[in-house]
């Protein structure tokens, strides 16, 4: 089950986003947890038919004058982190829409696969 937070739960300034990294997440059980940096996260699972354009708006956000715009750089870029599980193939059929949306960047985003420690168990 999702919930919506409102302007007094969030955790950062309303008005302006400090995420860091998008967590585009195919597990349906991605939460932010205290550490990781701050991300936008897309479900994947629960929204497979938003997910791509929710990745692009979230992107857009952190790269315009509501996130931290310019200081996404090639070498300081904005971070896609694809969550994914081999039980999981949805992954596949996303690729090509994730590399189209983040090669619309210029280099300012690039994009990682995190395999959940659930994958690691899986394949002993």
């Amino acid at each position: 089950p999702v919930r919506y937070i409102g302007p007094d739960e969030m955790s950062r300034p309303v008005g302006f986003h400090d995420e860091v990294v998008a967590y585009f997440d195919f597990t349906g059980f991605f939460n932010r947890i205290p550490g990781l940096p701050p991300g936008f996260v897309v479900s994947a699972k629960d929204f497979p038919e938003n997910a791509v354009t929710d990745l692009k708006l979230a992107i857009e956000i952190a790269l315009g004058s509501h996130g931290f715009g310019e200081r996404f750089q090639p070498l300081a870029p904005f971070t896609v982190i694809v969550i994914e599980h081999p039980r999981i193939p949805q992954y596949r059929e996303f690729d090509d829409a994730i590399r189209a949306v983040t090669r619309n960047f210029n280099r300012r985003v690039q994009t990682q696969v995190f395999r959940t420690a659930l994958t690691l168990r899986d394949q002993n």
